[in-house]
């Protein structure tokens, strides 16, 4: 073989063992990232848990407090929510029987933002927000995770929301709740 040519082969080999390591290293990063989002899920979901037990059957984890403050063109903030019916029967077989409702609130709005130009904040929450099925149930308690894109052409201001959740199997039950965003630049 010329030198020529092997120095091209122990180039090519060379970028083949660095590319492969690369691959490596990135698998072991997402892995480890991924585990670290469950535990924090997890985390998340223990925490809401023991608020129901406490507190009440219908929490919104916003921290101490029940408005959230978002600066505007946020993409998919997110309000996670847990409910605990007084028979997890209510559930249902299916795990359907109880589904939430997400309402914009207008009443007694001063600095509303329907006012400061977010004309409809009902279609901005993912995954929608009429009879919406939750995430997940685990001892007799629903979680989920809405999502809010804010605009960011309006000005600062506040929105309030009601979550109320329906079961419509037996025993039949309604809980309503409410949150709020403080939008800032």
């Amino acid at each position: 073989m010329e030198p020529k040519t092997k120095k091209i082969i122990i180039i090519i080999s060379v970028i083949l063992v660095v590319l492969i390591l690369g691959l490596i290293i990135t698998k072991h990063f997402f892995v480890r990232s991924t585990s670290n989002i469950n535990s924090i899920n997890n985390e998340l979901l223990n925490k809401m848990s023991n608020l129901i037990e406490q507190d009440e059957k219908l929490v919104i984890a916003l921290g101490n407090q029940n408005t959230a403050t978002v600066k505007k063109g946020t993409d998919g903030f997110g309000v996670p929510i847990g409910f605990a019916p007084d028979n997890s029967s209510a559930w249902g077989t299916s795990k359907k029987g109880c589904k939430y409702n997400i309402k914009a609130e207008l009443d007694e709005c001063i600095n509303c933002c329907i006012n400061q130009g977010w004309n409809n904040p009902e279609n901005d929450i993912y995954p929608g927000t009429r009879n919406m099925l939750f995430d997940q149930i685990q001892d007799g308690k629903g979680y989920a995770l809405i999502k809010i894109n804010i605009p960011k052409d309006i000005e600062p201001c506040i929105q309030s929301f009601a979550v109320t959740v329906n079961c419509d199997t037996y025993p039949n039950e309604t809980v309503t709740n409410y949150f709020g965003i403080q939008v800032i630049k």
